[in-house]
């Protein structure tokens, strides 16, 4: 493995290990976490709409929307920093 998909990988731990504990300490747990996933793909969506008038694009599969589901939208706001420096 390269750093950045080790860096990716604890930060992607990190991440999930906040919205676990911040997600249980509310009294509607599962509720904030399906407002949570929706949130997070809607935000993927949205970006994915203004591609053609922003020119950041972020490819729509398996891993960018299950992160976006699981991450919400730091997982979306890491996606489009990685795609600003790769390219």
């Amino acid at each position: 493995m390269q750093y950045y998909e080790k860096f990716l990988l604890v930060v992607s731990i990190v991440f999930f290990l906040f919205i676990l504990i911040f997600t249980f300490l509310d009294k509607k747990p599962f509720s904030r976490l399906l407002f949570n996933a929706i949130l997070g793909v809607g935000a993927l969506g949205i970006i994915d709409l203004s591609a053609k008038f922003t020119g950041v694009f972020i490819p729509i599969n398996l891993y960018t929307v299950a992160s976006s589901a699981v991450f919400s939208v730091p997982a979306v706001c890491l996606h489009l920093i990685l795609q600003l420096i790769i390219i």
